[in-house]
């Protein structure tokens, strides 16, 4: 996997809160400062969820996604069961560039790279 292709989900809730959505040896789950970092190297189990399946993983905690691919790219922030921000690029398109979130500052495939190296 190139540094460009990269899949990880940010949880704000301890490691074995979240195994009734992420089972046990499924996915790598690291501890951070109050956050869980789900790691999905193969990027296929997370890419291309819906919003909706995002809720429903996020289950009432904060929760961030990014997955950035060479031609295509994904980010969500979810908090307080509400979906802050949504950005979807595939083959170099748009679909859905929905939200503001000034706690990500993300607009654009960009800024999604340098979130996730920073924070993910």
């Amino acid at each position: 996997m190139s540094p460009l292709e990269i899949s990880r989900v940010l949880i704000k809730a301890a490691p074995e809160h979240l195994f009734d959505r992420f089972p046990p040896n499924t996915f790598p789950i690291e501890s951070r400062d109050g956050w869980s970092l789900v790691i999905d190297d193969e990027m296929f189990d997370f890419f291309g969820l819906q919003t909706a399946e995002w809720l429903d993983l996020a289950a009432g905690d904060e929760l961030i996604y990014a997955c950035r691919e060479e031609r295509s790219t994904e980010f969500l922030h979810i908090r307080g069961g509400v979906c802050l921000r949504e950005y979807r690029k595939y083959d170099g398109e748009v679909h859905d560039d929905r939200g503001t979130d000034p706690d990500t500052g993300v607009k654009d495939p960009y800024d999604i790279e340098r979130y996730i190296a920073q924070y993910m």
